[in-house]
């Protein structure tokens, strides 16, 4: 799946118990969301492809990880 362009989305759920989860969640909303906004910004295309092949490698790797667990 390929898509035209770029987005962002939010799941609404409740809280977890983790402090750690939390944390991390917050880290994503803050620091990441704006660092892939920076990056996006002055690398434009490059970020993109790089961003697609790593989740392409991704995917690739855990679905490799499913079909050797089945």
């Amino acid at each position: 799946m390929k898509y035209l362009d770029g987005s962002f989305s939010i799941s609404l759920r409740a809280w977890d118990k983790s402090w750690a989860i939390k944390a991390k969640s917050l880290y994503n909303l803050t620091i990441q969301r704006k660092f892939d906004d920076l990056m996006k910004k002055n690398f434009r295309l490059k970020y993109m492809d790089w961003k697609e092949n790593l989740a392409i490698k991704r995917a690739n790797k855990a679905l490799a990880n499913n079909a050797d667990s089945q």
